[in-house]
């Protein structure tokens, strides 16, 4: 019996290092489900002029993120939160329409697929020619029809030159 049980001890590491090994991959992909992209247009104004800075989120097949009316308020809304920048200012974002999601009897807004969200932003007439900085962050929650995962906050970063 001693010999059976020298077998058993490494198969049983073996298997739990890849089962532990398999947990730390999935963990990786918990930050993959939406992939953050942004652009600015016109990317040059002159001081008083107006652009749009575009956030589009792609969202993974299978996975659903929260609407910024999610429709219940357990759930946690898809928001863009502009950050102060000297001489800009930020409109109301425009987000886009929501598809209607239920769950075991909850009734939910949601976004799939590509998600754009339109921003406008002003220069102000003050503001001296060069670059300005144009951030701000996206908070949301990404789930599957099983679970959800942790809510995160993306970054977004642009540059828009004052003429």
């Amino acid at each position: 019996m001693p010999s059976q049980r020298f077998v058993f001890c490494p198969l049983f590491a073996v298997l739990s290092a890849v089962f532990l090994l398999s947990l730390s991959m999935a963990n990786a992909d918990e930050t993959r489900y939406v992939k953050l992209s942004s652009a600015i247009s016109p990317s040059a104004v002159a001081p008083g002029g107006s652009a749009v800075l575009q956030v589009t989120l792609k969202v993974s097949p299978k996975v659903h993120i929260y609407a910024v009316d999610p429709g219940q308020p357990s759930l946690i809304p898809t928001k863009f939160t502009p950050s102060t920048a000297k001489g800009i200012t930020f409109g109301a974002p425009v987000y886009p329409a929501a598809q209607p999601y239920s769950e075991a009897g909850v009734k939910a807004n949601v976004y799939r697929g590509t998600v754009v969200i339109k921003v406008p932003v002003k220069v102000a007439r003050s503001a001296a020619p060069g670059v300005e900085s144009v951030n701000g962050s996206v908070y949301l929650q990404g789930c599957t029809d099983f679970a959800c995962y942790p809510p995160q906050t993306l970054a977004v970063h642009q540059q828009l030159t004052v003429k």
